[in-house]
């Protein structure tokens, strides 16, 4: 073969690879592209499905009525895009023992009979209106079908009798400046929202009857569109002032707590500075270091005070149970996913949490009759989330400057703040979980009093899958 003739074969050859490589890359840049917006829209479907769930619980009296509440909240969360239809949603019974979903025509049961509720969000292509692709479709992958589904169950009938309850028992958010809160929320049962500044909705948010809005004047609150609108904006706001109990103190208890901590020799520690949970198993042992410190799986041990005159993150599935973090400086997350932090106590200068983070109990967190988390920052405050994996369940949070982010469900907490303008974000399910729970807090909390109520609280829905 002519030298002239072997080069060009050789070129040839290149050029083929070189497709086979293009070819390749875009599959895989493709799978990883197209995969991360299909679990986008899962998750974004799976928050909509809880909330259409828990809102169609409140209604189960009358299921054409739940029918339709669940289709509203839906649209609220996804649009006019078709992904819950009359048919995907589905009444029944809910087996506690076996996990199981029993549908009540199936069962033979009368719809006075109905307990639970399922709603089952779809993109298929028998719909056509399956999840397109952008690079996949080059190799034949033009759409993916994706779902979700959330089962809730009826509130529990009320108790006999009567008591009076504090209010504000699921979710409290108290600021010194205005709140604004984004659209697509959905708050449930007894929570509270409060700015001695004002208050205003972004709209599509679903409202549970005792949910209330407040401000020293009523015509400092504002609610965008909401449902049920058949209930008048009346209902939900009540005019009054109040004002933080933690937030004023953060000063003088950083100053106590370094000079304790970092500022002593002492290598125990088990007095009224921090939570109970610090020592359940005797004198919680200090640990100080300086610096900056990337925090890994197994660094952090139970039972354990870590004084940090710097900085510290966490990395990805890291579990931190029974500890505290006394940090002079910021504190926060630098990346991965499967963070869980219970019985866990926090005093930074920032706090910097937002991610995949699971607060406080993964389960049984209506059993409690404490706060587990405590999140105190001396400036500053950031949280929230990237989804259906992220919940907050038993915390409570203090800072001047505060941010929950959103996409993430929550009950049993409690924020003091104080920013001239906060926003709450938007895609939040709140206050939905346990009937009656009231917290008790270390610090103390802001107590209003509630009405005289029949049984020990407000009957509530909850999730169960």
């Amino acid at each position: 073969m002519a030298p002239e003739r072997f080069l060009r074969a050789e070129e040839g050859s290149a050029s083929i690879w070189g497709i086979f490589v293009i070819l390749a890359s875009s599959m895989v840049m493709g799978l990883a592209i197209d995969y991360t917006n299909g679990w986008r829209e899962q998750t974004r479907m799976q928050v909509a499905a809880d909330a259409a769930a828990l809102a169609a619980a409140t209604r189960l009296d009358d299921l054409d009525t739940a029918r339709q509440t669940a289709i509203d909240v839906a649209a609220m969360n996804l649009g006019d895009s078709g992904m819950v239809a009359a048919e995907d949603v589905e009444f029944g019974t809910y087996d506690p023992e076996s996990l199981e979903f029993v549908e009540y025509l199936s069962a033979g049961l009368e719809a006075e009979e109905v307990d639970a509720v399922r709603v089952w969000p779809r993109r298929t292509a028998e719909r056509g209106n399956e999840l397109s692709t952008y690079l996949l479709r080059l190799v034949g992958t033009e759409a993916f079908s994706i779902g979700a589904n959330a089962v809730a169950l009826a509130p529990p009938a009320p108790a006999s009798g009567g008591t009076e309850r504090p209010a504000c028992s699921s979710a409290t958010f108290l600021s010194t400046g205005h709140i604004q809160t984004g659209g697509g929320n959905s708050f449930y049962g007894d929570t509270c929202i409060h700015g001695e500044g004002g208050v205003a909705t972004g709209g599509n948010d679903y409202l549970q009857e005792s949910v209330r809005f407040s401000a020293p004047s009523l015509s400092q609150i504002y609610l965008a569109p909401y449902s049920p609108s058949n209930v008048p904006p009346e209902n939900y706001k009540v005019e009054r002032s109040l004002a933080p109990v933690i937030l004023p103190t953060l000063s003088s208890r950083w100053t106590t707590m370094w000079n304790t901590f970092w500022n002593s020799t002492a290598t125990t520690y088990s007095g009224p500075l921090l939570p109970d949970f610090m020592f359940e198993g005797g004198p919680a042992r200090i640990v100080r270091k300086s610096g900056w410190w990337t925090v890994q799986p197994g660094d952090v041990q139970p039972n354990t005070i870590y004084v940090i005159n710097g900085g510290a993150q966490f990395a990805g599935n890291v579990q931190a149970h029974n500890v505290a973090f006394i940090v002079n400086g910021q504190l926060g997350v630098g990346g991965g996913n499967d963070l869980h932090f219970e019985d866990f106590f926090v005093f930074a200068d920032r706090i910097q949490l937002a991610g995949n983070i699971t607060w406080g109990p993964r389960s049984a967190w209506c059993d409690a009759d404490a706060f587990s988390v405590y999140l105190f920052g001396r400036s500053a405050l950031s949280m929230g989330g990237w989804g259906k994996a992220v919940s907050s369940h038993n915390v409570l949070g203090v800072a001047p400057d505060f941010n929950p982010g959103g996409a993430m469900t929550a009950s049993g907490i409690y924020y003091e703040f104080s920013n001239r303008n906060a926003s709450l974000g938007g895609n939040i399910s709140i206050g939905a979980e346990c009937a009656g729970q009231y917290l008790e807090s270390h610090y103390g909390r802001v107590d209003v009093p509630g009405p005289p109520v029949a049984g020990s609280g407000p009957r509530r829905a909850h999730l169960v899958r």
